[in-house]
């Protein structure tokens, strides 16, 4: 599912996955080959998301990912903040403080 990327995403994800140019994800085999959620089981990790709300990549993606998840039992903690910032650009020091507090509870 897009949940919600511009064609301009769209494209340039079909381009990268080899899909059937003009076909959506939803169409294209290597898609779910190439989701995180696709193999997703209680043996995963735990795993923090960090997302800013008007990035280029679609909070939708973060939040089915999360979704994913937890309903495949992993524990995961999506942490969604202001901005347009992607990656690294998102980590002031609130997110680290939230980082630092998911990684000690998970891993003592």
């Amino acid at each position: 599912a897009a949940d919600g990327a511009t064609l301009w995403l769209q494209g340039i994800v079909g381009e990268y996955l080899d899909c059937e140019p003009g076909t959506g994800t939803e169409e294209c085999p290597q898609a779910a080959a190439a989701s995180a959620g696709t193999s997703a089981d209680p043996s995963d990790p735990p795993f923090f998301i960090g997302h800013a709300e008007q990035e280029f990549v679609p909070l939708g993606q973060s939040q089915r990912l999360a979704t994913t998840l937890t309903s495949a039992g992993v524990p995961v903690e999506l942490a969604v903040v202001t901005g347009a910032a992607h990656s690294i650009g998102i980590l002031d020091a609130a997110l680290r403080t939230r980082v630092a507090a998911f990684l000690h509870t998970h891993l003592g």
